[in-house]
């Protein structure tokens, strides 16, 4: 007997859309799975990309290279003028192919003793979604 498919959903936190500026770098543990082409990336191994939603749990980056699912990684996020806001790590859950350039969205689960810094970025994503502009330390 075939089922009928239903909506699973394993979010637990609000999602908030953001676009803030980040780098990002995989865990040691994971860097044989992950090929930096040149130019990418910088000689510490760090990937620079875009973080375009955050929740209490997570986050969703934008980054030019494929991570697989699994992998251990580290995302330092910036403002408009590259000063660091917030540093936090975690475990890819989801990757999606988004263009040819390409363009990957990874969904990554934020390891939980970054619950301080996760609570920042939201307040920061709402404030600037009520705001309708890219304020209050979000890069454009």
């Amino acid at each position: 007997m075939i089922r009928p498919s239903t909506d699973l959903s394993v979010r637990q936190h609000e999602r908030f859309s953001c676009d803030m500026a980040m780098t990002l770098r995989v865990g040691q543990s994971c860097v044989s799975k992950v090929r930096l082409a040149r130019g990418v990336g910088g000689l510490d191994g760090r990937v620079p990309g875009r973080l375009s939603s955050v929740s209490q749990g997570g986050v969703e980056v934008r980054v030019p290279v494929f991570v697989p699912i699994g992998a251990a990684i580290d995302i330092a996020i910036t403002d408009a003028a590259d000063k660091p806001l917030a540093e936090i790590s975690g475990r890819v859950v989801r990757t999606a192919m988004l263009d040819r350039r390409p363009t990957y969205a990874l969904g990554v689960v934020v390891n939980a003793e970054h619950a301080a810094v996760m609570t920042t970025l939201v307040s920061l994503a709402v404030r600037s979604l009520s705001e309708g502009e890219q304020g209050a330390g979000l890069a454009a």
